[in-house]
């Protein structure tokens, strides 16, 4: 779980660059797909603060093409965890685990007050919806269908007791995302 959670978090973030060579006979633009490359990203007008424009990661000339990102997403996508419900049931624990244990209480569960406990609770809700939140939009990103994305959403509302406010949020932003 471990692994493929930190895969799912940086596949949007790293990349390799490609230069597609110049081709006389057409124009490719950034919202139209590059023959052979349609998951590629154009950037040649795009500006780089970690890189020269007129070079690649080899020093070649990006004058004689046009300058590409290729995503690791996109060669992730047709992995077959991103569609196990019990991948992202475990990463949803594995993540809402580790935020859980950054929150310091200063008794334990059974020797607080009932409005301690109340407030606690309450904290506890709102890491999970967090959480909850941050697993449905990767499940988005990584290609679960719409209805797969719904059903877990209502699964964890139920399993962790949600509020009905905090599932129609939740549920708010898939459909806004899906649109």
């Amino acid at each position: 779980i471990h692994n493929a959670s930190v895969i799912m978090m940086l596949c949007q973030t790293f990349y390799r660059p490609i230069i597609i060579p110049k081709r006389r006979s057409s124009l490719v633009t950034a919202a139209s797909p590059v023959e052979g490359h349609p998951d590629l990203k154009d950037v040649s007008s795009a500006a780089t603060s970690d890189s020269n424009d007129d070079e690649d990661c080899d020093g070649e000339d990006a004058q004689r093409g046009t300058k590409y990102r290729e995503y690791i997403k996109e060669r992730l996508l047709a992995h077959p965890i991103w569609q196990d419900g019990i991948y992202w049931e475990q990463a949803l624990w594995k993540c809402t685990i580790e935020q859980l244990q950054t929150i310091p209480y200063e008794r334990e569960w059974h020797d607080m007050d009932k409005h301690t406990r109340m407030h606690a609770v309450r904290r506890v809700h709102d890491v999970i919806f967090s959480q909850v939140m941050a697993i449905i939009h990767s499940m988005m990103e990584l290609g679960c269908s719409q209805k797969q994305t719904r059903e877990f959403l209502y699964r964890m509302c139920v399993v962790h007791q949600l509020s009905e406010m905090q599932r129609l949020q939740l549920l708010e932003h898939t459909l806004r995302s899906a649109g």
